[in-house]
């Protein structure tokens, strides 16, 4: 994907470069699919994923959302990447010490997981 500079950066603990790459990717998967197209949720998914490893639970914690409304209005509600996402919502929250809204972010993804898989 166009987003693979990013992720073997990130690979190599080249952070901000790879925040870079992902950000560039971004810009430019959105204006030529679209806002709404599930490349772009992708897209925000990896740059939760560096926020996420970086500590930046706020930054990831809006990407994942982002990438969870776009495959859910794309995909559908019960896709299984829309579950991971939610996943990815309920780490986030975790780490931050909210342990109702990880449950309920756990839950989100189990129950789709469980539907889906």
């Amino acid at each position: 994907t166009i987003g693979s500079i990013g992720n073997v950066l990130k690979s190599l603990n080249r952070f901000d470069e790879a925040m870079i790459e992902y950000q560039t990717a971004h810009a430019l998967i959105e204006k030529a699919l679209g806002s709404q197209h599930p490349e772009v949720a992708s897209s925000f998914n990896n740059m939760g994923l560096l926020w996420s490893q970086q500590g930046q639970a706020d930054n990831a914690l809006t990407a994942y959302q982002s990438a969870a409304k776009i495959f859910a209005a794309t995909l559908g509600p019960q896709h299984p990447h829309t579950g991971s996402c939610h996943f990815n919502v309920g780490l986030v929250w975790k780490s931050k010490g909210d342990l109702s809204n990880a449950k309920e972010a756990f839950d989100q993804a189990h129950n789709i997981w469980q539907a889906t898989l």
